[in-house]
């Protein structure tokens, strides 16, 4: 059975300042090539952000981890 994601209130993680930025940046234009220039940073560099925080709350779409923490506030 899949472990479900973790909850808003869990401490059990962090993301980093930059995963911070990159996912604002991408909730405001959901293009990681614009999010990418926009950030001063290569497009690889932005999908693995994205992809590191979709691992760190067990989701499979960017827009989960968006969601995610816009519940938290």
């Amino acid at each position: 059975m899949k472990s479900s994601p973790l909850s808003p209130s869990s401490a059990s993680f962090v993301f980093s300042k930059r995963q911070l930025e990159v996912i604002a940046a991408w909730g405001v234009c959901p293009d990681p090539a614009k999010v990418a220039q926009q950030l001063d940073m290569s497009v690889h560099t932005v999908q693995t952000h994205l992809k590191r925080m979709r691992r760190k709350i067990g989701v499979h779409r960017t827009v989960e981890v968006w969601l995610w923490l816009q519940s938290t506030t």
